[in-house]
């Protein structure tokens, strides 16, 4: 049985880009989409957390019933953007980290098919 493999290359206006170089990229953009997804969820679960810390001692504390009820009234109070507070820092952490999780992956997954389709599994 024979096999050919083709290499995959992103090619940009200046050439090709190196593969180490994309799957970096793409990692990136993965973890923002993934982050900018996820983020107010994250908000809410936070807020909904501290609401009985911040509440002793202070009658007049605001009290949410649920995630539902944060949301809207979050979003009708503080803007939609209030969801979001926080979210640059978060970047910093995720980029890079999803960036090597996927960089290792992938390579790893192109390591194991070479592997075994060079033993003809």
């Amino acid at each position: 049985m024979h096999t050919t493999r083709t290499r995959k290359s992103v090619v940009s206006e200046r050439g090709p880009i190196h593969p180490v170089v994309a799957k970096l990229a793409a990692g990136a953009c993965a973890g923002v989409c993934g982050q900018t997804v996820s983020y107010p969820l994250d908000t809410i679960r936070r807020i909904l957390q501290v609401q009985d810390l911040k509440a002793e001692g202070h009658k007049d504390a605001i009290r949410y019933s649920g995630m539902i009820d944060a949301a809207t009234r979050i979003v009708r109070t503080e803007g939609p953007g209030a969801l979001y507070r926080g979210i640059l820092p978060n970047y910093i952490k995720v980029i890079p980290s999803v960036s090597i999780s996927f960089l290792a992956f992938e390579n790893a997954k192109e390591a194991l098919t070479r592997s075994l389709t060079d033993e003809g599994v």
